[in-house]
């Protein structure tokens, strides 16, 4: 991680004239090192003969993107990150692999919620402030592949659900209930109608399924009368 260059790997290759049929190298492979500064990035360093030259010495800078992948936030032992938290308490996040980088941590609030003093460390602590309110992101960075994950947390015993959007469908008359699913700082909500027989019908959801709800009712789960989309604030 310091600012000094190191070798990492050498090769005695031999390379003719575009005529000899002996003009390209062989694949050279290497191990990419854990502690790079800048993922994926190395300098590649030709010394030796070009044409009549001796000890030509020629670097190129190359930028793979093999060490790249998206991101994920989890919780410290790798289970689905935990997206409730209280004032005072703390979380322990981690990413999955997917950057040879430093991870950069940040947590920030959208409108409508307060940080009131939430920090978070570079090894993923998140710490809710004693006025924290309504829904807290946690964003993690992989500066060096450009990506980021980003993860809603609710301070539960600060906070309130706000409705933000509604979308309604056709009524047709029989009967139904409400099904509720919480994701992060979201609450959905859905009024499922069902019909007899099995009918072939379009409302403005698909179903209750659409939020990850689950009905043993033996009616038939036929589409989202009306639906709404709340948000965690303040």
């Amino acid at each position: 991680m310091s600012d000094e260059r190191i070798k990492l790997q050498s090769w005695s290759l031999s390379i003719g004239k575009t005529s000899s049929g002996n003009n390209k190298s062989i694949n050279i492979t290497f191990t990419p090192p854990s502690d790079a500064k800048e993922c994926g990035k190395y300098v590649l360093v030709f010394k030796g003969q070009m044409g009549n030259e001796q000890g030509a010495v020629v670097g190129k800078v190359v930028n793979t993107a093999e060490n790249c992948s998206s991101l994920t936030i989890v919780d410290k032992d790798g289970t689905p990150a935990t997206d409730t938290i209280l004032r005072n308490g703390t979380l322990d996040f981690k990413t999955t692999d997917g950057c040879c980088g430093d991870i950069v941590w940040s947590v920030s609030v959208e409108a409508g919620s307060t940080l009131g003093g939430s920090t978070i460390t570079q090894a993923g602590v998140l710490t809710a402030g004693a006025t924290a309110c309504g829904s807290l992101t946690v964003t993690a960075t992989c500066l060096a592949c450009g990506t980021s994950a980003t993860q809603y947390v609710r301070v539960t015993n600060a906070g309130r659900w706000v409705w933000v959007e509604m979308c309604s469908g056709e009524d047709p008359q029989c009967g139904g209930e409400e099904c509720i699913f919480i994701s992060g700082q979201y609450r959905y909500s859905a009024y499922i109608l069902y019909k007899y027989p099995p009918e072939s019908c379009s409302w403005c959801l698909a179903s209750c399924q659409t939020y990850g709800c689950t009905n043993n009712s033996p009616q038939i789960i036929c589409g989202a009368q009306s639906s709404a989309k709340y948000q965690w604030q303040c």
